[in-house]
């Protein structure tokens, strides 16, 4: 790996903070799930088997056990030997990051497994349609890192060039647009942050080093302009988010958040995934038992890695001054059909103290006009718990005419 520049003052308190929620998330999962498995890891939870919690989360749950005691090592090798792996966007990275961190802590049957499924992924990573093409970043982002890494594990020259293809593709649309084309995303985004993340901290090539933290940053500079911190919510518009992410669930957003600054949310990642009943936080999380888990198996994969946002960043996040309007622009690929053209747009969001809404040009992966607005709101000052925020959102109706009487 390349050694890189000593930490300053700022980054040695982030890294600081980082290790001990990591260790802290680790410690919580391994009490929950070791007694999910049997001896041999085969789940004996009726929802911790591979049909519920996906394989790539399994695969993430590996990384507390590899860093725990011996019988949790063991534990963790008799998972992997269990599993079932398919081609997939997440669990190529998810198994580079298992070799990278703890290959000392695996057996070489687990090496050869997780390797032999790597190289059998390879088709399916170098696909044309797994580049940066104005849809879902988050998967070649977390491609361009398994590429990357998997180039230097091999000793394969054309997988780290491919990388570097994508990632030159990335860097352009960077120089054109204002956001990603998977904007502003509770969901999503973060993940877009942790594959260069991993990135940075995992190469040996200095300026792909360099490359992928320029990139981390852009998309932290996304997530905190339009975080709303009065009310503790990612601002609209969301290119892709899911229910629990914009209506005071504890978001992706929110776990970076608890993870580098600790500070933000307004529950905790450890009281909204591992004490979601005695805290009283359960209506506000998609509680069933099935998804409850799998948040823990998330709050584990967003902690896997060290973050590098800058002290602006910060700033950002949480020193605004209202009214602020937000503006700028992002473009998208079409889908072959004439409904959904390529095409660039604006996304504007207006932040007050109070509440936050969010408008786009056009709807993700569609070319008709958006009719979509998210409202965000504090119910009082300060808002100190979910109760206090609330989320419209809304349609709107249009016609040809003018507004007026």
């Amino acid at each position: 790996m390349t050694t890189p520049p000593s930490p300053t003052s700022y980054e040695s308190q982030l890294i600081q903070r980082q290790t001990a929620y990591q260790d802290r998330i680790y410690q919580l999962y391994r009490e929950r799930w070791r007694h999910y498995y049997s001896a041999d890891g085969r789940p004996t939870h009726p929802h911790a088997g591979a049909d519920n919690i996906l394989t790539r989360g399994l695969i993430w749950g590996c990384l507390p056990f590899l860093s725990g005691t011996e019988e949790d090592r063991r534990l963790a090798n008799a998972i992997l030997s269990q599993l079932h792996f398919y081609h997939c966007t997440f669990s190529p990275a998810a198994a580079v990051q298992v070799l990278l961190l703890e290959r000392e802590a695996l057996t070489p049957e687990s090496i050869a497994t997780l390797e032999n499924y790597l190289k059998s992924s390879l088709p399916y990573l170098l696909e044309h349609d797994k580049n940066f093409r104005g849809h879902n970043d988050n998967h070649p982002a977390m491609m361009v890192f398994a590429l990357a890494i998997m180039g230097e594990l091999f000793d394969d020259p054309q997988l780290t060039q491919l990388a570097w293809h994508r990632l030159e593709t990335l860097v352009q649309l960077k120089k054109r647009r204002g956001f990603p084309s998977e904007y502003s995303s509770p969901t999503y985004t973060p993940l877009s942050v942790l594959s260069f993340a991993c990135l940075a901290n995992a190469t040996r090539d200095e300026e792909m080093r360099e490359t992928a933290i320029e990139l981390e940053r852009w998309f932290w500079t996304d997530l905190a302009l339009h975080f709303h911190a009065p009310s503790s919510l990612h601002a609209g518009p969301h290119a892709r988010a899911y229910y629990r992410d914009f209506e005071g669930g504890h978001s992706d957003t929110h776990m970076l958040l608890s993870m580098v600054y600790g500070k933000g949310p307004l529950t905790t990642t450890e009281d909204a995934f591992f004490h979601a009943e005695e805290k009283g936080l359960a209506v506000f999380m998609d509680h069933s038992e099935r998804r409850y888990l799998e948040h823990q198996s998330f709050a584990v994969y967003l902690a896997q890695t060290i973050y590098h946002p800058d002290e602006a960043i910060e700033r950002l996040f949480f020193e605004k001054s209202y009214p602020l309007q937000v503006r700028g622009t992002y473009e998208q690929a079409g889908m072959g059909r004439p409904s959904f053209p390529c095409r660039h747009g604006d996304i504007t969001t207006y932040l007050t103290e109070d509440a936050a809404v969010g408008t786009a040009d056009t709807g993700f992966l569609r070319g008709d006009q958006s009719n979509v607005f998210f409202f965000n709101y504090r119910r009082q000052q300060p808002a100190t718990t979910p109760a206090d925020i609330q989320t419209v959102y809304c349609r709107y109706l249009y016609d040809e005419a003018w507004p007026g009487p």
